[in-house]
């Protein structure tokens, strides 16, 4: 009788984890499967003026007129040629992410200190995870499933782009001229002289504007040069969203270890060859895309213990899913107040109050504790 007892109890626990998993894994699917991120294919259908979206796990039609965005994107299906050349290892080593596990939101931190290109596709990440003050050592792999490319050049990325061959063909220091000169003190001092009378203020600051042109214009001409180099030669400067899943194993030997698998996605800036149909460059692009920001993770954690599964997603500037702990608020994200004895209390104090003693506890090297 005991027996039985004992395997009605090990039953109805397998049972509530399954379920658990299925409903999770439901509404992960639910909130992620009409994001571009995800998008597999797009085909525009000039007769019927819609757009066939397919998706990882669907198809869909949309009415063309009421979805212009998706004018901006374009799938790439060859991923594996484009980053043939590229080393993403510099995007995928970081320690800014934030990030929770659980149902009870609980914080939970994560770094990557290095990444080996393994294929175009793959790459191998080691770091550190914390949780409640445990941390782990972890290791395991990322897979690339698809590259989506922005069919529109932002001014933003262009700047970002450009500024970083400058950098490398004419020196940092010439670069902070181009960026921070202002109108020498003997010009200045001249012009407020000649426009000393307070109903001449707008010749004053239009004769400034000007001298601060001249002033600019040697570094502004070698700007525009490195610009048109690039455009006569066709290509764009644009930003590309790159999808794939991960896989990273904590240390099995150390106390409240686990995997963690699920889907990524982040964005960069490129440098596109249009002619030939290629990327030259990356970069970081300024744009932030959704979910979190950049830099998204979302999936679960398994326990090595107990095999029980917990959601766990951690993104920059925020969680991507985070659900109830998210605060709205117009000055950025922030996690709700009723959540800050779970991990948040200095996150809180430091974001909102400004707290001295707490942002330095935010910037702390947490991964270098022994």
């Amino acid at each position: 009788m005991e027996n039985k007892i004992q395997l009605w109890k090990k039953m109805k626990q397998t049972f509530v984890i399954v379920l658990f998993y299925f409903v999770f894994m439901s509404v992960l699917y639910a909130q992620e499967q009409y994001f571009v991120y995800d998008v597999q294919h797009l085909e525009f259908d000039k007769k019927t003026n819609s757009y066939n979206v397919v998706w990882k796990k669907d198809s869909i039609k949309l009415d063309a007129s009421l979805y212009p965005d998706f004018d901006y994107f374009i799938h790439i299906g060859k991923s594996s040629d484009y980053l043939k050349n590229i080393d993403l290892g510099q995007y995928l080593r970081r320690n800014d992410q934030v990030g929770f596990i659980g149902l009870d939101y609980q914080r939970f931190y994560i770094a990557f200190f290095s990444s080996v290109k393994k294929t175009p596709l793959i790459y191998t990440l080691k770091g550190k995870t914390m949780v409640k003050g445990n941390i782990c050592d972890f290791q395991g792999d990322i897979k690339i499933d698809s590259l989506v490319l922005s069919s529109l050049s932002d001014h933003s990325d262009e700047y970002s782009f450009i500024s970083e061959l400058y950098i490398k063909k004419y020196g940092k220091e010439e670069y902070s001229h181009f960026v921070s000169i202002g109108v020498p003190d003997s010009v200045d001092k001249e012009i407020k002289n000649k426009y000393s009378n307070e109903s001449s203020y707008d010749g004053y600051f239009k004769e400034k504007d000007d001298s601060l042109r001249k002033c600019k214009k040697p570094y502004q001409l070698k700007y525009n040069r490195i610009r048109d180099s690039l455009m006569s030669k066709g290509y764009k400067i644009t930003h590309a969203y790159i999808t794939g899943r991960y896989s990273f194993k904590e240390n099995s030997v150390q106390r409240y270890s686990g995997i963690l698998t699920g889907n990524f996605g982040f964005e960069i800036g490129v440098c596109y060859d249009s002619i030939h149909d290629k990327i030259i460059d990356t970069f970081k692009s300024e744009i932030v895309g959704d979910r979190g920001g950049n830099f998204s993770f979302y999936g679960v954690w398994l326990s090595n213990a107990n095999k029980t599964n917990k959601i766990c997603t951690w993104g920059i500037d925020e969680p991507p899913y985070s659900g109830r702990l998210s605060e709205d608020s117009a000055s950025g994200w922030f996690p709700r107040v009723e959540y800050r004895d779970k991990g948040w209390d200095t996150y809180l104090k430091c974001r909102l109050e400004g707290n001295e003693e707490s942002c330095k506890k935010e910037k702390e090297r947490w991964w270098d504790r022994k």
